[in-house]
């Protein structure tokens, strides 16, 4: 009976602030989304180390939209294919005893609606022509599990539904070399 009561609040809340919007003919984000001019950096921390050490993904490629006052405001950054080579830090994995591969929880300002990982082995980088050894959509998790001498692409994307809610959209390309 509560989880019902609190549904209903919840989708009652959300009508509210979508009408107040509605009416007022405003598009604003409904939370504190600023400075998102440009895809936010992805935070990578071993989720199973004790110690805290995060490494930080910028994005190289992205397309962004983001409100500027009263108007969209756009981007388009391109850099280079994920095999050319040009990430300069490289995400030294730790090892454990029995694992090939090592979890590493993923996050940013604001997670993408969509996470799409591309991986090459890392004795291809130079040929862009390499095929892929996987492309893994990931739902309902943020969990990437990385393996040594690999090639990541991480696609994200931001849905333009949610502008409301963020103040921006866009897609954005994330590359991550390990040792």
């Amino acid at each position: 009976m509560k989880r019902k009561y609190l549904v209903f609040l919840v989708l009652t809340v959300i009508f509210v602030v979508f009408a107040a919007c509605q009416k007022s003919g405003e598009l604003k984000p409904s939370r504190d989304v600023e400075g998102l001019t440009a895809a936010p950096a992805f935070t990578l921390s071993d989720s199973l180390s004790s110690q805290r050490s995060d490494f930080s993904v910028e994005s190289g490629n992205y397309q962004w939209n983001c409100l500027a006052g009263d108007e969209m405001e756009s981007v388009i950054a391109c850099g280079s294919h994920p095999l050319e080579g040009t990430v300069k830090e490289r995400l030294k994995l730790a090892e454990y005893k029995g694992m090939d591969s090592v979890p590493y929880l993923l996050s940013c300002a604001v997670m993408p609606d969509k996470l799409t990982v591309h991986e090459w082995d890392a004795k291809d980088l130079g040929n862009t022509d390499a095929e892929m050894i996987a492309e893994t959509e990931c739902k309902d998790t943020c969990l990437l599990n990385l393996e040594p001498d690999r090639v990541y692409e991480i696609l994200a994307e931001w849905k333009e539904d949610n502008l409301d809610v963020n103040g921006f959209y866009g897609t954005a390309s994330y590359v991550i070399i390990t040792e």
